[in-house]
């Protein structure tokens, strides 16, 4: 399911949750809606609001640094192309296949990244992203180095390729991260008690139902928010593929 339809269902879910609660209200008995039975339906709320506030802080956060580092190590590796193509044109036309092979490397990484994306930048003929790097790792060692500098540049530009193809593995690693089932489950779950208890509390009148619902509102943007940060290429919140593509235009200049 997409972020928005899970989100949309969290906040079904709970402001349902909160019409049976009013419905309850109104159908038990009186003494089970007396005062001492309301104060402890609300301490007991309370104790599952401050769960829930807790873990929601805690996830937003989580999925706000996930979102960060997936979009720097991006920002990274785009910068590094550009280094990396500058220090092969200073080794000379030797240099033209391993410049195309980056080409091609970086094309070939954003569709990969960005499948449903149009880009015309061009694409490795066959293989992974992560190949295309090892075959130009080999390039770049192959070049010829006629004095110290040359030698000094093209070991950087190894160095380069190397970071780059680390960078890589590690954006490969973190692209596998999602945010577990089993505590979204009990977070909704941790919800629906909550409102709930609300609706087991809140008076039968539009004000009151007018404040779970921005409550629900407000709940189920908090869910939204964390699954669109744990997919920073996809959904409406994703890392522009120009990350990539303004590197390529460095590049081929």
């Amino acid at each position: 399911m997409s972020s928005i339809a899970i989100a949309v269902l969290v906040f079904v879910l709970m402001f349902a949750a909160a019409l049976v609660g009013m419905a309850a209200r109104a159908a038990l008995p009186e003494h089970h809606v007396a005062d001492a039975s309301k104060d402890t339906v609300a301490r007991a709320a309370g104790l599952v609001v401050t769960l829930t506030a807790l873990v929601l802080g805690f996830m937003v956060g989580s999925a706000k640094s996930y979102y960060d580092e997936v979009q720097d190590k991006l920002k990274r590796i785009a910068a590094d192309a550009v280094v990396l193509d500058r220090s092969l044109a200073r080794l000379g036309p030797e240099s033209s296949e391993a410049r195309e092979i980056l080409r091609q490397t970086m094309g070939s990484a954003t569709r990969t990244i960005w499948p449903d994306h149009a880009t015309q930048m061009p694409a490795l003929p066959a293989g992974r992203p992560v190949e295309g790097m090892e075959r130009l790792q080999d390039l770049i060692h192959a070049l010829p180095a006629n004095d110290d500098m040359q030698r000094a540049i093209r070991d950087r530009a190894l160095q380069s390729a190397v970071e780059i193809a680390r960078e890589g593995w590690m954006l490969v690693e973190l692209s596998q991260t999602r945010i577990q089932r089993p505590l979204l489950v009990i977070l909704a779950l941790w919800l629906v008690a909550i409102f709930l208890g609300f609706g087991l509390l809140a008076p039968r009148n539009y004000t009151a139902v007018t404040a779970l619902v921005l409550s629900a509102l407000a709940a189920a943007g908090a869910i939204f928010l964390i699954l669109e940060m744990y997919d920073p290429v996809g959904g409406l919140m994703r890392i522009p593929a120009s990350t990539f593509e303004l590197s390529f235009e460095q590049i081929r200049r």
